[in-house]
């Protein structure tokens, strides 16, 4: 007996699923170019840069194209006396549910970076604004395919009106590629999304199953980053190769066209250098460009800084040690162990002595060097020695007068000092049996420096002579170099006080300091030049807390972490596509490569594509000639073993002939075979098999 046919309003237009595939595209893979930006030092600034503005054309024209085709709809549903209040087009309305989320996503974060400062790394995807953003564009991006899950169903369900259940089969199991192109494209979006959401647990982003080439000297590289004085519109500049290269100490020049860093470097002769490390001056343009290198030695040079005119440079370096040189006066030896600098890394460690020696965290400098402090013309050239004896000294700036300024222990304990360019007429500032360091001065001759006066590390100030000392900063934890605003009016310093050194701000007048930097999960590290000649940027460099990747049996885990949790997406999200609707034959090669592209273009994995490739070419074996759909649950099953498992082989043997592996044999076939019995359970729980006698009616 027929059953009354089931009246619905047509959904949109093939070529509306083409148009949002198309926007969904600009979004998805916008959003990875701005993620791209930001790991290659070319951010402009959270979300207002042009490398984001695919991405808003994408979202804006998904919004615009949804209200306009939906209100269409909506009109037609009035006409034929449905007054439901429907504002998206038929099947889209999860899409017009992710614009909703992510423009309030993009709101939030604005007020919660505000609020709550920067997010840095892993923190950039965690923060709840930050989640409700990806997840809206994920939503946005699958309306194509949700789209057309509910035009099956309602194929289906008319062809079931009529009890026609090989009408309904054929329906899902005989769909063309032709006219499924925009759903499939969707897919792919929609695993590119969820990629982004889950950006810290993917092999695109964490590659946890390189081999760990065991240089940890320069393992957590410190980066350049700028913000507006009062912490807002931070920017990371440059972006430091792991394990070959880092940027510190950054420094602006006089006139504001240049930044000075330290460029560390990983040397190819270890016995050279600090653990095979050098460290020498260079140049950035202040957009983070034009990396250029000022000096070129094995040893460490540090704090340089340009006179005021832009003539000469003057630096400290450790390219004489001690043993090289005469046995120095008893007055003038003293370099005790609590004076060895830490080098490779962004800042002293929390609880660390940061009043000593240069800056830096990681691997300790032999007892045996020694600072020097040495002047050279602008470019590096013409350089002497200013300093002589086993002794630290750091130079720390040029006043207006053309003197410079630096700390010692020359008398036995860390003072604070003043030279001319050419090494005459040195005058001790400061005399106290505490110890007095990083100096700098104000345009107006006063001077700050850190002092541990009152048993810990605090900010003082002085007049130009080093005469009536004040404290500054009163804090328990330890504050330390400072930095003189242009105008005098604020000093910028380092302070420990909420566990990670973060940079902060106070009045040079006194009074209540705060926090600038606000990024919980980096260690910041400025010097006395560290703002703009005209006030207007703060330039930092820093570095994540990494994890302790040296260790073995963790960075197993981590690898096996990560590609079981992409195992879990990519079964889960084809699974239930195919739960729906079978796919047409190419499919999956077609969705998984739009789902690596963006990913492994933007984090420098082109791996991935790799593996999707490869992946994709067995997931559509398996719909040639299993053809997985509703109707074959057992071979969607199969589906969902063989994709995963074959993606994590792929990437795993790419790895293995490019880098090499930190994964024994045992470890990585366990991986693929866990990856698989992620699927297969995935697949299970998605699509059960009906039972036999369901099966026959």
């Amino acid at each position: 007996m027929t059953g009354p046919p089931t009246r619905h309003v047509a959904g949109p237009s093939h070529r509306f699923d083409w148009l949002m595939a198309g926007l969904g595209a600009a979004l998805v893979y916008g959003a990875f170019l701005g993620a791209w930006s930001d790991g290659h030092g070319r951010y402009e600034g959270d979300f207002v840069s042009t490398w984001y503005l695919p991405a808003f054309l994408g979202y804006f024209g998904s919004l615009v194209a949804l209200l306009v085709v939906g209100s269409r709809h909506a009109a037609k549903r009035v006409s034929r006396g449905d007054r439901s209040r429907h504002l998206a087009p038929p099947g889209y309305e999860v899409a017009l549910l992710g614009a909703a989320l992510a423009g309030t996503g993009l709101l939030v974060d604005i007020a919660w970076q505000a609020v709550f400062g920067q997010e840095v790394d892993i923190e950039r995807n965690l923060a709840p604004p930050r989640v409700m953003l990806a997840v809206g564009i994920m939503l946005i991006a699958a309306g194509p395919l949700v789209a057309s899950w509910r035009r099956v169903d309602v194929a289906g369900e008319a062809a079931l009106a009529v009890h026609d259940r090989d009408a309904a089969t054929d329906v899902a199991m005989r769909p063309r590629l032709a006219l499924r192109l925009p759903q499939v494209v969707s897919l792919g979006l929609t695993l590119a999304a969820l990629g982004f959401l889950s950006a810290a647990a993917t092999p695109a982003s964490q590659h946890w199953a390189e081999r760990d080439a065991g240089d940890r000297r320069l393992a957590r590289p410190d980066d350049i980053w700028i913000m507006a004085p009062d912490g807002s519109r931070q920017t990371r500049l440059t972006t430091a190769r792991s394990g070959a290269e880092s940027f510190h100490e950054p420094i602006w020049a006089p006139d504001g066209s240049a930044i000075l860093v330290i460029a560390g470097r990983a040397l190819e002769d270890e016995s050279q250098g600090v653990d095979g490390v050098a460290y020498d001056l260079a140049v950035l343009g202040p957009d983070g460009s034009r990396v250029r290198a000022i000096t070129d030695s094995p040893a460490f040079d540090a704090q340089a800084h340009l006179s005021p005119d832009g003539s000469e440079l003057v630096f400290s370096s450790q390219r004489l040690t001690t043993a090289s040189l005469p046995t120095p006066a008893a007055s003038d030896a003293r370099t005790p162990a609590a004076t060895v600098a830490s080098v490779t890394g962004g800042g002293p460690q929390p609880g660390r002595d940061p009043g000593l020696g240069v800056q830096g965290g990681g691997t300790s400098v032999p007892p045996g060097f020694r600072w020097d402090i040495y002047v050279a013309n602008a470019d590096g050239s013409g350089e002497r020695r200013l300093t002589e004896g086993g002794t630290i000294n750091i130079a720390t700036g040029w006043g207006e007068d053309g003197r410079i300024l630096f700390h010692s222990d020359r008398d036995g304990d860390f003072d604070v000092y003043s030279m001319r360019p050419n090494g005459s007429d040195v005058r001790q500032l400061t005399d106290d049996p505490a110890d007095d360091t990083w100096p700098a001065w104000a345009a107006d001759g006063r001077i700050a420096f850190t002092s541990d006066r009152d048993g810990d590390f605090d900010i003082w100030t002085a007049a130009a002579d080093g005469s009536g000392p004040l404290p500054l900063t009163d804090d328990p934890a330890d504050d330390w170099i400072p930095a003189w605003s242009p105008d005098g009016s604020t000093i910028a310093f380092l302070s420990n006080r909420d566990e990670s050194i973060e940079v902060y701000a106070v009045s040079s007048a006194g009074g209540e300091a705060r926090n600038l930097s606000r990024t919980s999960g980096m260690d910041e590290l400025i010097t006395s030049g560290a703002w703009s000649p005209d006030g207007s940027t703060i330039v930092y460099s820093a570095f994540p807390f990494g994890p302790p990747a040296t260790d073995p049996e963790l960075r197993t885990l981590l690898a096996l972490a990560v590609l079981l949790v992409w195992a879990a997406t990519l079964a889960g999200l084809i699974v239930a596509t195919v739960r729906r609707a079978a796919l047409p034959r190419g499919a999956i090669t077609i969705a998984l490569l739009v789902g690596a592209i963006p990913a492994g273009l933007a984090f420098d994995e082109p791996r991935v594509i790799v593996a999707a490739i490869v992946a994709g070419i067995v997931g559509d074996l398996i719909v040639w000639f299993a053809h997985p759909g509703p109707a074959r649950p057992r071979a969607v099953w199969l589906l969902g073993t063989a994709l995963p498992a074959t993606w994590s082989a792929a990437y795993l043997a790419a790895v293995a002939v490019t880098t090499g592996t930190s994964l024994s044999i045992h470890a990585a076939s366990g991986a693929v075979v866990l990856s698989g019995v992620i699927g297969l359970l995935m697949a299970v729980v998605i699509v059960r098999d009906r039972p036999a006698d369901h099966r026959a009616a």
